[in-house]
């Protein structure tokens, strides 16, 4: 089975929005809504506020491909919240390809992505208490770092645990 991590622009929001289309309950969960026709481009072009920036900082939205078929996408932040770090704000992989096991298998590309081709050598991430899917990031090396907050997305208030790896 080959993988790739490759990084996307808008050029390929159709794609995106396909994945997307096919994974309806991520949306459900999160923010409440249902997937909308400009979800891919809103997220393709979705930056961390200027302010909260670090020097360095980068969006990297990536399609994952297994044996050239895009199976998932990944949105990256590098140097977020600090430097060195990269947060993770998105994987999702094809609603049709779901319990597969595919998250686990693309998961050790997505962090030498990161490591080798961003130079962070951590990953953090969000989990919403809605989206239940903190036992599967446990299991894949993430720790519970204790910081917990509330994201507001899509007029839902949604609480959130972080988690963090070091590679």
């Amino acid at each position: 089975m080959k993988i790739e991590v490759t990084r996307v622009g808008l050029d390929e929001a159709p794609l995106v929005q396909k994945i997307f289309e096919s994974s309806p309950e991520y949306f459900r969960n999160t923010d409440r809504s249902e997937v909308l026709p400009h979800f891919a481009v809103r997220e393709l072009t979705d930056e961390v506020p200027v302010q909260k920036r670090t020097r360095g900082y980068e969006k990297v939205f990536c399609k994952i491909t297994v044996d050239g078929a895009p199976v998932g996408v990944v949105d990256l932040h590098r140097n977020h919240p600090v430097e060195g770090t990269c947060y993770l704000s998105l994987l999702l992989i094809d609603g049709k390809r779901q319990g597969e096991g595919l998250g686990r298998s693309v998961l050790p590309h997505i962090e030498s992505f990161i490591a080798e081709r961003l130079g962070c050598g951590e990953v953090l991430l969000g989990v919403s208490e809605d989206n239940d899917v903190g036992r599967f990031w446990e299991k894949v090396g993430f720790e519970r770092n204790g910081r917990r907050y509330v994201w507001e997305g899509g007029g839902h208030a949604n609480r959130v645990f972080e988690l963090r790896k070091k590679l």
